[in-house]
């Protein structure tokens, strides 16, 4: 077992403006810049950790002046090398203007100095239900001079869980989504083991490799999940047979088959996230929150 803590030094950008909500993940090999484009969702998923925040919090969305703040300071901490940057939320595609900003804009710096960035955004998928839109992006993306991973959030039989504001599952609409995003672009599907769900996570997990996605990304709501089951237990057997599912399907299901798989520039993951608090104005670490990986462009298979 990695001991995460020793592993990684994370590092708090204590003086970053508010505003911008930026953080920054670091160890001896990666970091990450992992830029909140706003506190705002489409959807209402209970099981949400950001739920909390963002019911209490008034709505923030980031501008143009912001972004820029943020990009200077990441080139100023990282003058060299391809730049990790994650456009998350709430649901990036809320603020659909900024997101579009931000690949205009490093595409303009990458341009102007050869500075590159690798870019990556996790979505709840619903903004593709808009064919206009989908091919938007689809399109925009293909153009761009730096690389970029899009993630979709899937929990498969758990995914009525994943909820509109009235109630409704997306379900339905998330699965057509991805039908139709598979002959169209490459993406990875974030999936979180749940109590609605982990019966059924082997046959989950079998189903989605045999699709045409890069990887899938597997994270657990260990709070919830304890209340049922040891959720260690339940990864530990689910490394083995995860293991067997990449030996014979060839896809990485990364926090689980990593040193089957070894094929990113850091099989050892971790589980800590820095999270900025919407409530006050300082950043916290949360265990057990969102990880990010980003596979290398050399030792991509996909």
């Amino acid at each position: 077992m990695i001991d995460f803590d020793s592993f990684f030094n994370v590092v708090l950008e204590t003086d970053v403006p508010d505003s911008f909500k930026s953080k920054i993940l670091e160890n001896k090999e990666f970091k990450t810049n992992i830029l909140y484009l706003t506190n705002q969702c489409n959807l209402n998923c209970e099981y949400c950790y950001q739920a909390k925040d963002r019911n209490e919090s008034k709505p923030s969305f980031i501008n143009e002046k912001e972004v820029e703040k943020f990009f200077d300071e990441v080139i100023k901490n990282e003058p060299l090398g391809s730049s990790v940057v994650v456009l998350f939320g709430g649901e990036p595609f809320l603020n659909e203007k900024m997101f579009y900003y931000i690949l205009d804009y490093t595409d303009s710096i990458t341009e102007k100095t050869g500075k590159k960035f690798n870019l990556s955004t996790t979505t709840n998928g619903i903004y593709f239900k808009d064919e206009q839109k989908c091919y938007k992006f689809i399109n925009r993306v293909k153009q761009l001079k730096n690389h970029f991973s899009l993630e979709i959030s899937y929990d498969g039989s758990g995914q009525d869980r994943r909820i509109y504001p009235n109630g409704k599952s997306t379900k339905e609409d998330v699965k057509n989504i991805i039908k139709k995003l598979l002959h169209l672009i490459d993406f990875s599907i974030r999936y979180t083991v749940h109590k609605d769900n982990y019966k059924n996570v082997l046959k989950d997990l079998v189903q989605l490799s045999k699709l045409n996605i890069k990887k899938i990304i597997v994270n657990f709501y260990e709070s919830e999940l304890d209340q049922y089951i040891n959720s260690n237990d339940l990864k530990t057997y689910l490394i083995e047979k995860t293991n067997e599912i990449y030996r014979a399907l060839k896809k990485p299901i990364c926090h689980l088959n990593c040193q089957e798989c070894k094929g990113c520039n850091h099989s050892e993951l971790f589980n800590r996230t820095i999270n900025y608090g919407l409530n006050d104005k300082s950043f916290e670490v949360k265990g057990n929150a969102l990880e990010f990986n980003h596979f290398t462009k050399e030792k991509r298979w996909f």
